[in-house]
């Protein structure tokens, strides 16, 4: 008599989560992000940085999603991020907390 397969259960009736989730929102970066648009002289809405994002690298992230990420409602790709900083003149080292001694 075969053997009946076991129902896979890991994640049944839990909300999936995106990787990194650290119990204070879904990045640790957009607060930062958030933070050095509006130091920015002159200070860009959500809209600019969108309509900048868009122009340099053709990477669609609406107002609507930038808010998201700054407030850490939403993950963020690693190609986000990288345009993010680079319209924003960040380091990305800076922005995720990276020193010399935690990359080696």
């Amino acid at each position: 008599m075969a053997q009946a397969k076991r129902p896979n259960r890991t994640f049944e009736g839990r909300k999936s989560q995106a990787l990194g989730r650290m119990g204070k929102g879904m990045n640790l970066s957009g607060p930062k992000i958030r933070q050095a648009r509006l130091d920015r002289n002159p200070q860009w809405s959500q809209e600019e940085l969108s309509a900048a994002v868009a122009e340099t690298y053709g990477l669609d992230l609406s107002a609507t999603t930038i808010s998201k990420i700054e407030r850490a409602e939403r993950s963020m790709y690693d190609f986000e991020l990288r345009a993010l900083c680079a319209v924003l003149k960040l380091d990305a080292n800076i922005v995720l907390e990276l020193t010399p001694s935690a990359i080696k």
